[in-house]
């Protein structure tokens, strides 16, 4: 397992975003730990490097309003500890963060504040990343029909979302030249989208960080900057 991803795991673990939610994820931290490395198969329909100027104005127009959900359901699927998922794969490392944590509803692009810190932070640790290592966010849906929004077809929604987070890293100062975005509409599910746990699992941003053997001993120092404070000081 690489270096990044053990920072991202420790970095997720100390997070005050919601406490409660690191807990209900210990479990899945143990099988990352245990992940074995996989190729990467999916291909993205759509990949579009940042742009400011007329993208930003268009996606930044009128919200979507919520759909009518069960939202007790809902959050009984969250304290099972439906949440972030790290893996690593041949060509870096994946960060899974469920639409259900990220936005407002279903058929939002508005990010949740209470996840606000949580990209900041990831936002923060990427600056530290050598400049060669590329992030690709990825979005992807359900297969669930849009009914009454302003999204034409589930690319447009993952494509929104997938921009939205790019921004805030964008915002916390990533430099565009490391960020690109993908649309994957609701292609590439990782369960069957017949239940509403399945679909929450499908309904998804991926940030996908292309990494390099040359780097780790960078990531390492990165590393020991991060958790050993007392060591640099020495």
């Amino acid at each position: 397992m690489s270096l990044l991803l053990a920072l991202f795991i420790a970095l997720y673990a100390i997070s005050a975003v919601n406490k409660s939610k690191v807990e209900a994820l210990k479990t899945e931290f143990i099988k990352i730990f245990n992940y074995a490395p996989k190729p990467e198969a999916m291909q993205p329909v759509l990949v579009i490097p940042p742009d400011s100027g007329k993208e930003e104005e268009q996606m930044a127009s009128e919200s979507s309003k919520p759909a009518s959900q069960n939202t007790e359901t809902k959050a009984t699927i969250a304290r099972k500890g439906e949440g972030s998922v790290l893996e690593q794969i041949d060509q870096g490392s994946v960060l899974k963060l469920p639409s259900s944590l990220l936005f407002e509803n279903a058929t939002s692009d508005t990010i949740n504040q209470d996840m606000m810190l949580y990209i900041e932070r990831i936002a923060k640790i990427i600056q530290k990343l050598p400049k060669r290592v590329h992030i690709n966010v990825r979005g992807f849906t359900d297969n669930t029909p849009l009914a009454k929004t302003r999204f034409k077809s589930h690319y447009e929604l993952a494509a929104n979302r997938a921009y939205r987070v790019m921004k805030v890293l964008m915002q916390y100062g990533v430099d565009p030249n490391q960020l690109s975005f993908s649309s994957y509409g609701s292609t590439n599910p990782i369960a069957p989208n017949d239940s509403l746990e399945n679909r929450m699992k499908n309904n998804r941003v991926e940030i996908f960080f292309s990494t390099d053997a040359n780097d780790l001993s960078k990531i390492h120092s990165i590393l020991d900057e991060e958790f050993n404070p007392h060591k640099q000081q020495e």
